[in-house]
């Protein structure tokens, strides 16, 4: 307002405006308000928070930073939050950081942040650009995250990735190295065999007959230890991921399964294994001797999971499905059993029955194999199994021709 005065220069009057500025006092009070909200909650908040101008210097931090950092705001307002920063990471931070305020994109990156008992710990760093409706930059927001505990794990899991990788290389090379070593000799058992049996047929057909029959039983045992090294390569190879080359020629069926029963039965005297066959010629073009080594593992499987003995059903016989033709085989046993539970992981590499747990010894690799094999042959295998009454595995190969 003014004062006007008399001619004697006394206060005669005054006149002035009044202004209700209620709602101004009141929007100023809920703006202050407001922000002391947001200040408790930030306070609360457990990543280290601030702000920037335009120009990208720190304006502002949250309570987190300054007791984490243990800086004051006075050192940590501008570029000063620098002085924080691990030395071999300050360099390529503020770089980014710069780049991302030159071209006002986000930033993202990673660092360490000296906490104020002077370790150092990662942190995931993250800033948002505000800009205005003319597209100028007014406010950039920033948040770092500790992530120290999980780039540590990474690098302990990176580390035991390292190691597995080393312990595969040294394990592929000492199976390569134990084929070679094992298959010399092996090769040289069965060469002086064929001699021996050559030079018998010039001898006394007794002694021929009786020496005859003990170098075949060597000689097959040869081949037998050949195919179980070839079998230990398979299992290799299957860890690593690869898959088999398979050597496929005319295989009669039938009598290969008879054959493995026939040494399946030797093995034991508590069970009896029988076969039933209702395709008397069935022939494909398979692999042998991986074929054998999956029945080789069905049946001792059969065997050693059914400890109390009993009879072991072996069924050979052909399916005709659509213009498909099969070859069946089926091995039933009635023993322990598969739980229920555990029946979809029965193919999978490393894993067993819960029933046979430190019970039963096995590697878990035999029907992951068995699997691999049957597969690859265009076949399938399935298993159907009562815990405590017994298992039943099939397996079906085609049988025209393989590639």
């Amino acid at each position: 307002g003014d004062f006007y005065r008399d001619e004697s220069e006394e206060p005669a009057r005054m006149v002035g405006i009044v202004t209700d500025i209620t709602e101004q006092k009141e929007v100023e009070e809920a703006l202050r308000a407001s922000e002391e909200r947001l200040q408790a909650i930030t306070d609360l908040v457990p990543d280290l928070l601030w702000s920037n101008g335009p120009d990208g210097g720190t304006e502002w931090y949250n309570r987190r930073w300054h007791e984490y950092t243990g800086q004051p705001l006075a050192e940590a307002r501008g570029y000063g939050w620098l002085d924080v920063i691990h030395p071999d990471d300050r360099d390529s931070s503020l770089r980014n950081f710069l780049r991302a305020i030159e071209g006002g994109e986000p930033l993202r990156q990673e660092h360490r942040i000296r906490r104020a008992d002077g370790e150092y710990r990662w942190f995931l760093v993250q800033a948002a650009v505000l800009k205005d409706e003319a597209g100028n930059i007014v406010r950039w927001y920033g948040a770092a995250t500790d992530i120290h505990n999980e780039r540590e794990a990474l690098d302990v899991a990176q580390a035991a990735q390292v190691e597995a990788e080393a312990a595969l290389r040294a394990r592929d090379d000492f199976m390569s190295m134990l084929s070679h070593d094992l298959k010399q000799p092996l090769g040289v058992i069965q060469a002086y065999v064929g001699l021996a049996q050559r030079r018998l047929g010039r001898s006394d057909v007794d002694m021929t007959a009786r020496i005859g029959d003990n170098l075949g039983k060597i000689e097959a045992a040869a081949q037998r230890m050949t195919h179980f090294i070839n079998g230990l390569l398979d299992v290799s190879r299957l860890a690593a991921g690869e898959v088999l080359a398979l050597e496929a020629s005319p295989t009669d069926l039938v009598g290969l399964v008879q054959q493995v029963v026939a040494e399946q039965q030797q093995t034991t005297e508590r069970h009896r294994l029988h076969v039933s066959v209702l395709a008397p010629e069935l022939s494909g073009v398979y692999d042998a001797p991986r074929l054998e080594r999956v029945l080789v593992n069905l049946l001792g499987n059969a065997i050693k999971y059914s400890p109390e003995g009993g009879t072991i059903m072996v069924l050979v016989m052909a399916e005709t499905d659509g213009a498909e033709r099969w070859s069946v085989i089926q091995v039933r046993d009635q023993g322990m059993g598969i739980p229920t539970a555990d029946l979809p992981y029965v193919f999978d590499r490393f894993r067993r029955g819960t029933n046979v747990m430190g019970e039963i010894s096995g590697s878990g690799i035999g029907l992951a194999s068995a699997h691999q094999i049957v597969k690859q042959h265009g076949g399938t295998i399935a298993v159907e199994s009562i815990e405590g009454q017994g298992t039943t595995f099939t397996v079906r190969l085609p049988l025209s021709s393989q590639g």
